[in-house]
């Protein structure tokens, strides 16, 4: 999942400071998730709730996506609410 936003990233970073602080805070946000939806994924197996939490998980991460995508197209910064920035 964090593949898109890692070669968006790379490729477009030079081009401007606006899309290299977005594509970092895109990148961050689908490291994050996907750490959460693999962790999460592994432990259902031994119990249902996990799974729960996954899905809901994977759900926030796409409605985020959507309003991130938005936000940028209109030339705002986005700060999603759930994010670990890991990529400075």
């Amino acid at each position: 999942m964090f593949l898109g936003p890692l070669v968006v990233w790379l490729m477009k970073k030079e081009s401007s400071a606006f899309v290299d602080d977005q594509g970092r805070e895109s990148l961050n946000f689908w490291l994050c998730m996907t750490v959460v939806l693999v962790t999460f994924g592994i432990i259902s197996v031994f119990c249902c709730i996990p799974a729960i939490v996954a899905s809901v998980a994977w759900v926030m991460g796409i409605v985020f996506g959507i309003m991130g995508a938005i936000a940028s197209s209109k030339g705002q910064a986005y700060r999603y609410p759930v994010n670990f920035r890991l990529v400075k």
